[in-house]
């Protein structure tokens, strides 16, 4: 397994500095994803560039969710979607905080090391060039 992120663009909405939205380009076992990452003042979110909703990491099944939530009857918080975002890893999740993490990255590169269905997982993140090897439990 390999999969490699790297940073396409970050717009800043209406001119708020607390408003950044990155889009990451994430190759999945050579499958491509458009991952946004929107951190703004009442939190932070990954979503899919062009679609409705958020991603998250659904443990129990080892897999990446998107969830659209909507405002149901009497004002509740209704789920209308919850899918399996076929081909999307956990591990690019974790990949695209890191690059988050790594502003100046210009490219985060996780490979997977050791038998099949180990957690282990190497970590390199390119800066100017340099590669920074990380030591990290995905």
């Amino acid at each position: 397994m390999e999969t490699r992120i790297k940073k396409i663009e970050t717009q800043r909405r209406d001119g708020d500095a607390s408003d950044i939205t990155n889009t990451y380009l994430v190759t999945d076992n050579g499958k491509e994803f458009l991952i946004t990452f929107r951190s703004y003042r009442h939190g932070r979110r990954l979503g899919i560039a062009g679609q409705e909703g958020f991603l998250y990491r659904d443990i129990d099944a080892n897999c990446v969710r998107r969830q659209v939530v909507s405002i149901g009857p009497a004002c509740g918080v209704s789920i209308a979607n919850d899918d399996v975002v076929e081909g999307l890893s956990p591990c690019s999740i974790q990949g695209v905080l890191v690059a988050e993490q790594y502003d100046q990255a210009t490219e985060v590169i996780l490979r997977a090391e050791g038998p099949e269905g180990s957690e282990q997982i190497s970590v390199s993140v390119v800066v100017d060039g340099k590669v920074i090897d990380l030591q990290c439990d995905l």
